[in-house]
Parts: C-alpha cells; structure tokens; sequence
C-alpha cells in the first residue's frame, strides 16, 4: 500500500495526475460498487503479481464465457470528444475534479509517442508510420490553445484509456486489465447502450491475470500506450501506407488520381489529421495489387501525357485488363472504349466504379479490395501477363518505402531513452516486414 501511494505521490510531483489522491484501494472498489458496477466473486483487482499498475487476478478457477464485469454507463467517465482529440474531457475532469477522482488517480501514466520530446521523435520515428501521424497531433494540441498545466500529459492518460463505447468513455476494471500475449477477456456494450460487460474468451486458471487487446496495430500500441510488448510479431491491421507525393511519384495527372481513388485504390489516410492519399498494404502481401494498379496507371498516364512511348507489350496489356474489366464475371454489359490508345487506368465512369465496388464486394478480400480477384480473373480465363516495367515500377515503390524506412546510420540508443528507442525499432522492424511479405507476393504475382 506504502508504495502504491508513493507512486501516486511521484506522479503527482511530476503533474501528471490531478490534485486529490484516493486513500486506499478498497474507497475506490466501494465507489464503484455504488455506481453500480459488478464484478465476479473469482476476480481479485490488484497491483501485485500483475503486469504493470492496477490489474486482475483469477481467484478460482473461470471457464470460458462467464462473465466477469458489468459497468453501467453512469459509473464511466464519459467523453463528448469526437475524433483524436481529448480537449473536452481534460476540461470536464478539470472542472468535476471529486466526482472522477476514483476512475482518473487510479489510472497509469501511458509515454504516448506524442509527449515524447522533439528530438526523439524525429529521429525514432523517421519514416514510420507515425511519423507524420505524431506531427499532426503535437499540432493539434497547440491550437487548441488550452491553458492547463501538463495538458499533452493528460491527454496522453485519457487517449490510453478510452475506449469506444457510449460515443467515447473511460470504463472502470476495463481500464485496468493489462495486455497479454494470449488475450483472455473481451468487454462489449449492450445494444440498448445502458452497460459494458466483459467476459471470459478461454478458460483461466487459479492466479492468472486477466488480460485484454489493447490495439490491433503496432503503429497504434506505440501512438496510444507508448510501447509495443516484446512478443508482438504482426496484428490484423499492421500496414505500411504508401503516400502520393513521398513513396508514389506526385506526377500523376488529376485524372489519373481521381481514377484511382474512384478504383479503391488511393483512400484518405485513416490517422485524424491527415489528409494524404495513401495506398496500404498490409501483413502477406495483402494490398500488393492496388499498388500494381497505381504503378499500371502511372506509366499509362505517362504515354498519353507523351512523356513515354508505350511498348507493344504495354499496349496488349492494358487493352486485355480494360476488356477485362467491362466484361468481368460474365458481365454482359459493354462499353465504347474511348480513341485514346491506352484507356484502362484513366476508364472511370459511374458504371466502372459500381462495378468495381459490386465485385468487391462479392469477390473482395478482408479490406474491400477489387484488385486481386479482378487480376487473377484476368490470368485465368485471358491468360493475361502483367508488363515486365509495371512490375519494375511497383518494387520500386516498395524500395522507396523501405529506403524511407532505414535508420540514420549515426544513430545511437545510447542518445534516447531506452523504452522508447526499442518501442521504436519493434515498429520499424514490423514495417520491415510488411514490406518484405508485399515484395515476395509482387514477385510470385499472387494478388492479394
């Protein structure tokens, strides 16, 4: 308990809570036991034997889908925030300082990447994916111009522990389960949105901690939370984001843009903030035909700007994927193709775009994706071979990535904090292999 409350007494030195400190843990269970809030007989909330700060414990024995956990929604911390931003909250607990005490001081301070200082961050997280996500943020935390004393602070302890639910919340047990390799509890909302239970997704044994998903990227683990655990290997939504103007040439006409944005192929970056269009490829090659497709389209773009002259190859190419793609899966509408010699890349009437987003919906993979049932249709049933230079054009986008990606020689982990040099070189090894896993799938040409 001594050193419980001393740690609580360091944070409070550094600013990093608010003013009042709970007198001991039972106050705070009692609290929330008022709220309403449930929790099983056979969970034990602690801050010994667990990860880190406050967790849980299995007392007994718990099988696989009992429930654990029933939050009401007037026992959370609820956030009228919208977007990446924590401006409301900040001022709301600012404001009501006794009623969110027991929820807030009993929270652990996450290092999120965008409190880091400015040197570490813009040598750790050169050519990441956070890069220019953590830029963004540290401005947008400028202009919202608010005069709190350790405000990027305290945003960083809301962002690593709100969660979705009641339009944005900090919820009380969810917000103190850890992560772990092996995830054993699953909190989900209501449909009537009134309460948050969570459950057991396996079984857990006597003296177990009960952990949770935190994030499903590393990207977002070391954004949010500050770290990324040593045995992340790759998550769901781990990608590498291609950005026109820094890994796709900006050359591309307006035309050529609006096409493949139209074809599903340039989307606008899903970090609040950013607007760049990006192509992203994600774990196993996943993604590696959109950017097939961007390559197609900027050489094509290039011969009808004159800026090339287009190979007999190229010409058959593009004509047989454009056929392709008017009669795709026994379609038997048929279209005029335009006078232009080339006219697949820039084809983007509102019929072609129904189409392609029609199959891919059929026929598309995990992210919505066109592209590798439309090409392997195309290699299938017209023998149809990809142009040696649309290939040497798309590995050289994934070698400007890379290149992007490589550390300064002259770094050193001595300069930086020890935590978040090697937070950085898991995210940087995990983009590393993304890209490795697209450049074997362009090699084979298994379009995923």
């Amino acid at each position: 308990m001594g050193s419980y409350r001393r740690g609580l007494a360091a944070k409070r030195r550094q600013g990093l809570l608010w003013k009042k400190l709970i007198r001991d843990e039972n106050a705070m269970l009692k609290w929330f036991i008022r709220k309403g809030c449930w929790k099983n007989k056979k969970v034990l909330i602690t801050k010994h034997k667990v990860v880190a700060g406050i967790g849980a414990l299995a007392k007994k024995r718990i099988n696989a889908g009992e429930l654990l956990f029933r939050i009401p929604r007037r026992a959370c911390l609820l956030s009228s925030d919208k977007g990446d931003t924590q401006k409301e909250c900040v001022k709301k607990i600012e404001q009501n300082e006794k009623r969110s005490m027991h929820i807030i001081n009993s929270l652990s301070f996450a290092d999120c990447a965008f409190v880091w200082p400015r040197m570490e961050r813009k040598v750790l997280l050169k050519g990441t994916e956070l890069e220019d996500v953590v830029e963004s943020k540290i401005k947008r935390l400028k202009n919202e111009n608010v005069s709190i004393k350790n405000y990027a602070h305290k945003c960083a302890l809301i962002a690593s522990h709100i969660n979705p639910w009641f339009g944005g919340a900090i919820v009380p047990y969810s917000c103190w389960l850890n992560l772990g390799e092996k995830v054993n509890v699953i909190f989900t909302q209501n449909k009537n949105e009134t309460y948050v239970e969570g459950r057991a997704l396996t079984c857990i044994q006597k003296g177990q901690e009960l952990t949770q998903a935190y994030a499903y990227s590393a990207a977002e683990l070391l954004y949010r939370y500050g770290f990324i655990p040593y045995f992340w290997d790759l998550g769901s939504e781990d990608s590498v984001s291609f950005l026109l103007g820094k890994d796709i040439p900006s050359t591309l006409s307006k035309n050529a843009q609006d096409w493949l944005s139209r074809a599903l192929c340039f989307e606008t970056s899903p970090w609040d903030g950013l607007h760049y269009l990006t192509a992203e490829i994600f774990q196993h090659g996943v993604g590696i035909s959109k950017l097939f497709i961007i390559a197609f389209t900027s050489l094509c773009d290039r011969f009808l700007l004159d800026q090339a002259a287009p190979s007999d190859d190229d010409i058959a190419a593009a004509d047989l994927l454009y056929y392709c793609l008017n009669s795709s899966f026994q379609d038997d509408v048929h279209e005029d193709k335009d006078n232009e010699t080339i006219t697949f890349p820039l084809y983007a009437t509102t019929r072609a775009q129904y189409r392609l987003r029609r199959i891919a919906k059929k026929y598309g993979g995990e992210h919505g994706d066109p592209w590798p049932a439309l090409l392997r249709y195309a290699e299938n049933k017209f023998y149809w071979k990809p142009p040696s230079s649309v290939i040497d054009t798309a590995f050289s986008f994934l070698n400007q990535r890379q290149n992007r990606l490589l550390p300064d020689p002259s770094t050193s982990k001595h300069l930086f904090n020890s935590r978040r040099f090697v937070a950085a070189s898991r995210l940087r090894a995990v983009e590393f292999k993304i890209i490795d896993q697209a450049r074997c799938a362009l090699k084979n040409q298994d379009w995923r």
